[in-house]
């Protein structure tokens, strides 16, 4: 009870964290999303005869390489433009371009083209522009006093988002298709983005 009368105490003074947490269920998501259902998605296309079983794991590991590696050299630089870019701008912007990406999914129907491969890297750099635009805002003017208890919130909502995200994302992509994971997830940034720029134009989000 304490603990959340101090949260609520917090998100009441500034609203920000109420985008903070939410953020963190839908960035939190990464391992799941790239260990599981990447992986289930270019399999998918095995069955299809589109592609063979080891033609699927090379395009796999080729994707988390290349995207890797990239992120690698990219994290400096989004750690830099995270503290210059006010978080009213950045934050949109990031879930504004993962959800395209995740929206784009349901248009790819070759998973070893130019296009299919460039947006699964896409996806996965995306997610971390995400992750350094949300940890950013947490931390930025956090009173030090309650820094672990908000810390502690934040990766309490992160393992919410994981498990449900790993519940519903298997059923979708079982009963509804392949791609649905990755709409679902567009869907969730799109939320957040209007949750942002509703907040900024109410100016609770500065």
């Amino acid at each position: 009870k304490i603990i959340m009368k101090q949260v609520k105490n917090e998100c009441s003074k500034d609203p920000k964290y109420i985008i903070c947490f939410l953020g963190a269920a839908i960035i939190r998501l990464i391992a799941v999303l790239f260990s599981n259902f990447l992986l289930l998605w270019i399999t998918s296309f095995v069955d299809e005869g589109l592609l063979t079983e080891q033609e699927s794991k090379g395009l796999y590991q080729k994707v988390i390489l290349v995207s890797t590696v990239a992120t690698i050299f990219l994290l400096p630089i989004l750690g830099h433009l995270g503290d210059k870019i006010p978080s009213p701008v950045i934050v949109p912007l990031a879930f504004t371009l993962r959800g395209v990406v995740g929206y784009s999914f349901m248009t790819l129907d070759k998973p070893d083209s130019a296009i299919a491969q460039t947006l699964c890297c896409l996806l996965i750099i995306f997610t971390v522009i995400e992750a350094v635009s949300i940890e950013v805002l947490l931390m930025r003017g956090m009173p030090s006093g309650i820094r672990g208890t908000m810390m502690g919130v934040f990766a309490f909502f992160g393992q919410v988002g994981t498990l449900l995200f790993t519940l519903i994302g298997g059923q979708m992509f079982d009963r509804v298709g392949r791609n649905s994971p990755f709409v679902f997830l567009a869907v969730m940034d799109t939320f957040l983005v209007i949750i942002a720029l509703s907040m900024t134009a109410l100016g609770k989000f500065r």
